[in-house]
C-alpha cells in the first residue's frame, strides 16, 4: 500500500474581525467545532483608518502515528529526497459570499501549543473559547475563593444573597433566611436556590458553618470553613472552569472575575481564582516559525482546492534532533496582501467536522512500493539494449505465517546471490557458479558474487546481467545466502533460497506495434470490510490472443508483463477520484516524481495492496488501468467493481 492519509485531529479559524454588526471584533472567539474553515483580509476602512481584519487557520495532524507507522515498517523511513512524499491536502467550500482570485496563500508551521476549541459561530464571533486570535489556550481549573463572613445584627442579614456560576453554566443563588422570616430574593437567571438558615444576631462563625454546611449539599460546589479562622469558607467548585457571577446587593463585589472587599462590617471575598489559566500568543493571531516561507499556494480562480507538498517540515518533524515540535499548520494570506489596501473575502475550506468524507483536511503520504520482479521473464545481455536494459532484477520474499518477515541473519543489511547453469535434466544446479559481467550488484567483472540488498520487510532483491555467451541456458538457478559464494566453505555460511530464472533472448523488431491488452483482477470479490486490506492480483494477456482447442488444452496461458502499470479507484455514483491515477508526474512544489501507484509484478503476474480503510462504507467503487506502453499511456476499457461495506 502506497498511500495513506491522516484527518486533522484538530482545526480552528481565528479572527480579529469586527461581527455583522460592526461592534465588536471577535478576537476571544473560537471556531474550532464549525464545519469550515475561512482565510481572508479585509482592507481597513477609509473613514476609519484601522489594521485590517484577518482570519487565518489553525490545522494539526496526528504526525506521530506517522512515526509509530515508520517505526512498524508501514511505512518506508527515508530522507526528503529518497523517502516518502507528505501532501496537505485541504478542499474548497463553495459560497454565496465574495471569492477571492488571484492570490497567494502562505503555510507556515505553528510554534505554541493550541486548544481546537468549541465554538460554532462564524458571523457574530459570540462563541468566547480558545484558541482564539488572542490566546492559544483557555485551560479550565475549578474555581476556587474564601468568603468573610461578619455577625448579623438585628437579622440585617436577611434576604442577602451572593450567585456563583460553574463550568455547566448553572447559576447557583446562595441567600441568608434570619429566624425563617426572610424572604427569598427574586434573581433573573438563577438555576438552583440555596438557603441558609441562621438565628437572628449569630456570629460570624456560626454564619460562616451554616454557609458551608449548605453549599456543600450541591454536587458542584463544595465547601469548608477555613481551619485557620472560623469565620472564613473556602469554595471550590467540582466541575472545571468554574467562576463566580456578580453579586447582588450587600454581597457585591465579585465584578468582571474579581471579588471586592466591602465595607467594614460586610462580608468580603480574601482570595479568588477564576478558574481559567489562559496562554497567550507571543503576537497577536498566533506564533509560527519562518521555516520554509516557500510553503506558499496560488489561487488563480479562488475556487481549487489545496494541494501543497510538505515533505521537509513533516520530515523535520519526524526527527527530534531537529528540535521542532508539531504544533500544527497555520494558514493565512501572504504578508503583502495582509498588510495591503485590497480586500480578499473569503476563501473556505472544509473542516474535519464536514459531513463529506472526502473533503476533511488530510496529510497524504505518498510512496512508491512497486517490485519489479523479472525472474519470469529475464534476457540475456544484448547489443539490442542499453546497460540498464539489460540488466535483470529478482526478488526474494521471506513469508513467515503468512507475513512478511525479515531474515534474522541478515535483518536491513546485504544478502549474497549467486547464479548457476543446470545439470543434464536441468533441474538442479550444477556446482560451478556463472561468471558474471560487472554492473548492477556484481562489483568487479567475471565475479560469481552478486551483492543484493533490503527491500523492505521481508523482501530483498539482487540485479544482474547474464552474458549473451550463455544464451543456450533456458533456465538457470538463483541461489541466495549470507556469504558470498567464494566464501561458502566459511563456517558461519547459511543459504537461504534457491529459485529457477526462464531466460530469454532478445530479437529485432520491424514494426513498430503498440500491443492490446485485456485485463482481468482474478481475486476480486464484491464487498469488502471498510478495515479490510487486500492484494489484488491482476492478469495481463495479449488481447489477440487466439487459442484453439488444442492449445487450450495443452497449454497454460502465461501473463504478458507490461512493465508500467497503474491503478485508479473512484466513487462509481460520481465517477469521482478517491485516488488517481500516481504516473511520476511532476506535482507543485515538488524535486522528484513518485510512481505511487505502480502495480507490481512477479512470476503470478501484477499486483497491488489496497487499504480499504481509505474509502467510505456504503458505497460502490470502481478500479480500472492505465498502461504505459513504450511511452505511450493507454487507459484500458476494463472497469472492476466492488461494494465496502
Amino acid at each position: 500500500m502506497a498511500i495513506k492519509r491522516f484527518t486533522a485531529t484538530k482545526d480552528s479559524t481565528i479572527t480579529n474581525a469586527y461581527d455583522t454588526y460592526r461592534r465588536e471584533q471577535g478576537v476571544s472567539s473560537s471556531m474550532g467545532a464549525a464545519d469550515s474553515l475561512q482565510v481572508f483580509s479585509i482592507s481597513g476602512s477609509v473613514t476609519t483608518p484601522r489594521d485590517n481584519e484577518l482570519s487565518r487557520v489553525l490545522i494539526q495532524f496526528p504526525i506521530e502515528d506517522i512515526s509509530d507507522l515508520i517505526t512498524s515498517g508501514d511505512i518506508p523511513s527515508g530522507t526528503v529526497v529518497h523517502g516518502p512524499q507528505y501532501f496537505l491536502k485541504m478542499y474548497n467550500v463553495k459560497h454565496d459570499q465574495q471569492t477571492p482570485k488571484q492570490f497567494h496563500m502562505a503555510v507556515k508551521p505553528i510554534t505554541t501549543y493550541w486548544e481546537e476549541g468549541n465554538g460554532l459561530d462564524m458571523l457574530n464571533y459570540s462563541d468566547k473559547d480558545s484558541a482564539n486570535w488572542s490566546n492559544a489556550t483557555d485551560t479550565k481549573a475549578a474555581a476556587t475563593y474564601q468568603l468573610d463572613c461578619v455577625r448579623d445584627t438585628g437579622g440585617d442579614t436577611g434576604g442577602k444573597y451572593f450567585l456563583l456560576n460553574d463550568a455547566n453554566n448553572i447559576t447557583y443563588k446562595i441567600w441568608i433566611d434570619v429566624g425563617g422570616g426572610s424572604s427569598e430574593p427574586t434573581v433573573a437567571g438563577t438555576g438552583v436556590s440555596i438557603e441558609v438558615d441562621i438565628s437572628s444576631g449569630a456570629a460570624n462563625t456560626a454564619i460562616a458553618t451554616a454557609i458551608a454546611s449548605a453549599v456543600n449539599s450541591h454536587a458542584n460546589w463544595t465547601a469548608a470553613v477555613h481551619s485557620g479562622d472560623a469565620s472564613l469558607v473556602q469554595f471550590t467548585s467540582s466541575v472545571d472552569g468554574a467562576v463566580p457571577r456578580n453579586t447582588i446587593q450587600s454581597f457585591k463585589g465579585i465584578n468582571a472575575g474579581n471579588l471586592e472587599g466591602l465595607s467594614a462590617g460586610s462580608f468580603a471575598a480574601e482570595t479568588f481564582t477564576s478558574g481559567s489559566n489562559s496562554t497567550p500568543w507571543t503576537s497577536s493571531g498566533g506564533d509560527y516559525t519562518s521555516f520554509d516561507d516557500h510553503y506558499t499556494v496560488y489561487f488563480e480562480k479562488g475556487t481549487e482546492d489545496l494541494e501543497l507538498n510538505i515533505t521537509t517540515l513533516v520530515q523535520s518533524w519526524l526527527r527530534s534532533s531537529d528540535g521542532l515540535t508539531n504544533n500544527g499548520l497555520a494558514l493565512m494570506m501572504t504578508s503583502n496582501i495582509e498588510t495591503g489596501s485590497v480586500s480578499y473575502y473569503k476563501k473556505m475550506f472544509s473542516a474535519r467536522g464536514s459531513q463529506y468524507f472526502y473533503r476533511r483536511p488530510t496529510l497524504e503520504v505518498r510512496w512508491d512500493d512497486s517490485t519489479q520482479d523479472s525472474r519470469a521473464d529475464c534476457f540475456y545481455s544484448s547489443s539490442l539494449a542499453d546497460q540498464s536494459g539489460n540488466l535483470n532484477t529478482i526478488y526474494l520474499y521471506n513469508y513467515i505465517g503468512g507475513q512478511l518477515k525479515d531474515i534474522p541473519d541478515l535483518g536491513t543489511g546485504e544478502v549474497y546471490v549467486s547464479l548457476f547453469s543446470g545439470n543434464l535434466g536441468n533441474n538442479t544446479p550444477v556446482s560451478s557458479a556463472l561468471l558474471l559481467p560487472q554492473g548492477g550488484g556484481v562489483t568487479g567483472a567475471l565475479s560469481q558474487v552478486i551483492s543484493g540488498g533490503h527491500v523492505s520487510t521481508g523482501i530483498y532483491s539482487a540485479s544482474f546481467a547474464v552474458t549473451g555467451v550463455l544464451s543456450n541456458l533456458s533456465k538457470i538457478y538463483d541461489v541466495w545466502a549470507n556469504v558470498g559464494w567464494p566464501n561458502r566453505t566459511q563456517t558461519d555460511y547459511t543459504q537461504f533460497f534457491t529459485g529457477t530464472i526462464n531466460m530469454n533472448k532478445r530479437s529485432v523488431t520491424m514494426v513498430n506495434t503498440t500491443p492490446e491488452y485485456v485485463t482481468t483482477i482474478s481475486n476480486l470479490k464484491p464487498a469488502y470490510g471498510v478495515g479490510e486490506k487486500t492484494k489484488f492480483r491482476i492478469f495481463v494477456r495479449d488481447k489477440d490472443w487466439n487459442p484453439n482447442i488444442y492449445s487450450v488444452a495443452t497449454s497454460k496461458q502465461t501473463h504478458e508483463v507490461v512493465d508500467k502499470v497503474y491503478y485508479k479507484v473512484y466513487r462509481v455514483a460520481d465517477n469521482y477520484n478517491i485516488v488517481g491515477y500516481g504516473t511520476g508526474s511532476t506535482v507543485a512544489q515538488s524535486t522528484r516524481t513518485l510512481e505511487y501507484t505502480k502495480l507490481s509484478y512477479d512470476v503470478s503476474g501484477s499486483y497491488f495492496d489496497f487499504d480499504m480503510s481509505l474509502l467510505e462504507k456504503g458505497y460502490s467503487y470502481g478500479i480500472s488501468f492505465l498502461f504505459d506502453v513504450g511511452g505511450r499511456k493507454v487507459e484500458q476499457p476494463e472497469r472492476f467493481r466492488f461494494r465496502v461495506e
